[in-house]
């Protein structure tokens, strides 16, 4: 069963340029199409702040299991510079067995 979720994430780099790009090859092998994400920057103080914004759908079965995926496949390299998250997730609930979103 998918699930619907937003993801914001920010993360802070001292003008690196490369953080983008960085941030697009993540979001592109953790979530499949159709997902949308968008990816925006700026400049402020000698730092580079990138968020990206992910509407998507996936087989997590809650917001922890979200989370912890994200720990667990992160680039080391991006959870140095990841300053904060907020994510929202929806079940699909469908009548009969596990609309409850559990499994088993």
């Amino acid at each position: 069963m998918e699930n619907s979720l937003h993801l914001e994430m920010c993360f802070i780099s001292k003008s690196n340029e490369l953080l983008i790009r960085q941030v697009e090859k993540e979001l592109h092998s953790w979530f499949a199409l159709p997902s949308k994400w968008f990816i925006h920057s700026k400049k402020e103080q000698e730092l580079l702040v990138v968020t990206a914004e992910v509407h998507a759908k996936g087989e997590w079965v809650s917001e922890d299991a979200l989370l912890q995926y994200i720990e667990d496949n992160l680039h080391v390299e991006l959870i140095e510079r990841l300053y904060g998250y907020q994510v929202k997730m929806e079940t699909n609930q469908k009548g009969g067995c596990c609309s409850c979103g559990k499994t088993g």
